[in-house]
């Protein structure tokens, strides 16, 4: 009888003993399972979020793709970047405020001026110098040509719409040619006076030679 009952008593408990293994064995591979599932969670989590981002930011990175662009308000999850033209372009493509795409400011060819200056939104306005004076087009006004001959000067090369006028130097190779010229003059005319005078001379000396002649003829 004693027998039976250790027999029971030993099974009872090996049955127990069993049953807390299993037990363990189940807790240890829910909490497992659990862990899995909770870093699985967090991944999807960060992958939904990172497509979230990047597509509500995809326009704020077009920014930096030559367009021109700067960030005049910075993009969040609720809103949209706010974009505006780069200094020295204006915004050809205006939306919701700020701006999708904008353009160089024109560059005004040599021979005119900056009639406009250009901003944000409107280009640069050129228009042609007039006559007498010139500009390499970086200026908002046009520089009249020098006047070589109010300054006693020769003029070298007559000035046009890109550059100014050239006028030659005082030296003294102009000072001599001038000098020589002068002389030149003075004696070409000092000697047409004096072969004027003296076919004046011979002139009033001719009638006396006629008288002479003919007093000779007439003995």
């Amino acid at each position: 009888m004693d027998r039976q009952v250790c027999g029971i008593l030993h099974l009872a408990k090996n049955v127990n003993s069993a049953e807390i293994q299993l037990l363990s064995f189940k807790f240890s591979l829910h909490s497992h399972n659990a862990y899995w599932y909770f870093l699985t969670l967090i991944n999807v989590s960060l992958i939904i979020y990172f497509i979230s981002y990047v597509h509500s930011n995809i326009r704020y990175y077009s920014i930096f793709s030559g367009l021109g662009l700067k960030t005049v308000k910075e993009c969040k999850p609720s809103s949209d970047a706010v974009c505006g033209a780069l200094e020295g372009n204006y915004c050809i493509d205006p939306y919701e405020g700020g701006c999708r795409a904008a353009k160089e400011h024109t560059t005004c060819k040599p021979g005119h001026f900056i009639k406009h200056p250009g901003t944000d939104s409107t280009d640069t306005v050129c228009e042609i110098c007039p006559e007498r004076s010139f500009s390499n087009g970086s200026s908002i006004s046009c520089t009249p040509h020098t006047d070589c001959e109010s300054k006693g000067l020769p003029t070298i090369k007559p000035g046009d719409s890109v550059s100014d006028s050239q006028c030659g130097n005082k030296s003294w190779e102009m000072i001599v040619f001038l000098s020589l010229l002068g002389m030149s003059v003075l004696l070409l005319a000092g000697g047409g006076v004096i072969g004027y005078f003296f076919y004046i001379k011979r002139k009033r000396k001719q009638p006396n030679r006629v008288r002479q002649v003919w007093h000779f003829c007439a003995w």
